[in-house]
C-alpha cells in the first residue's frame, strides 16, 4: 500500500508499505493488522511478537507459501503450532509451474502431446491433495515418484512442479482429517479484499498510523 511517510527510493519512485493481516478463519474477525515498510521474515517475525504480546497464541496456522514463515512461527510460538499452507495458493502455484514448464493452454492447444502431458500431471497432483484422507494423499504421493522419473526423461522443465510439489507436500496434508483446519486462508482473502476496495478509493495514507 501506498504510503506518503515512506521514504522514496534514490529514484523518485514511491516505496510500498506491507501490511499484514491476522484473520480468525472461523468466525471471520480481524485479530490483529499491522504495517511494516518492508516485507520479509524480519516484519513476520514483528508481527507474530506483536499478536503473541496481546494474549493471541493460536494452535494452528494458515499462510500462503512464502518460505520464511515456518522458522519464525516455531521461534516465536513454538514447535507445537500446526502450520498448514493454503491449498487454494498450492494449486495457483502449481498451475504457474504448469504453464512456466509447458506453456499456457492457448499456445499449446495444436501440441497435443505437450497439452496431453500438462493436463495429466495437473490431474494427477490435484488427486493427490484433495483427498480426504492423509493416507490416500501419501500413498498417492509415493505412487506417483516412478512416474516422476518418465515425466522427467520425456520433458525435463516439468522438475520444477515436481519441486513444488515436493515443497509443500506435507503442510498441505497435515489439515487432512483435521476438522479444526480450514484448508485455505480464503477468510482472509475476503478481509483484505474488502480492505483493498476500500484502499483503492482513498489512493494511499499519509501515515503508517493513518
Amino acid at each position: 500500500i501506498k504510503i506518503a511517510e515512506i521514504t522514496r527510493t534514490q529514484t523518485g519512485k514511491r516505496k510500498f508499505g506491507y501490511a499484514f493481516f491476522a484473520i480468525d478463519p472461523l468466525t471471520g474477525d480481524l485479530l490483529h493488522v499491522e504495517v511494516f515498510d518492508k516485507t520479509g521474515a524480519d516484519s513476520f517475525k514483528a508481527f507474530l511478537l506483536s499478536l503473541r504480546a496481546q494474549g493471541i497464541r493460536p494452535r494452528r496456522i494458515i499462510t500462503d507459501l512464502a518460505s520464511s514463515y515456518s522458522e519464525v512461527i516455531e521461534e516465536v510460538l513454538g514447535k507445537r503450532v500446526l502450520h498448514h499452507h493454503c491449498l487454494f495458493h498450492f494449486k495457483q502455484n502449481i498451475s504457474k509451474h504448469l504453464d512456466d514448464a509447458f506453456g499456457r493452454d492457448f499456445r499449446i492447444e495444436k501440441c497435443e502431446r505437450r497439452l496431453h502431458l500438462k493436463k495429466q500431471l495437473a490431474k494427477l497432483i490435484f488427486d493427490i491433495v484433495d483427498h480426504k484422507s492423509r493416507k490416500t494423499c501419501r500413498r498417492r504421493y509415493q505412487d506417483l515418484q516412478p512416474m516422476k522419473e518418465a515425466y522427467l526423461a520425456v520433458w525435463p522443465k516439468s522438475k520444477c512442479v515436481f519441486d513444488c510439489l515436493a515443497r509443500h507436500f506435507d503442510k498441505i496434508i497435515n489439515a487432512r482429517e483435521n476438522h479444526k483446519v480450514i484448508l485455505t486462508n480464503n477468510p482472509a482473502e475476503l478481509i483484505i479484499r474488502n480492505f483493498t476496495q476500500h484502499y483503492k478509493t482513498m489512493a494511499g495514507f499519509e501515515t503508517i498510523d493513518s
